[in-house]
């Protein structure tokens, strides 16, 4: 499902790169 992979890499990847930029 293309659209279910969108959604989950547009949840994950803000959260991803929040927590490379707080170390």
């Amino acid at each position: 499902n293309t659209l279910g992979q969108f959604w989950t890499t547009k949840a994950f990847l803000p959260r991803m790169l929040e927590l490379q930029n707080g170390h």
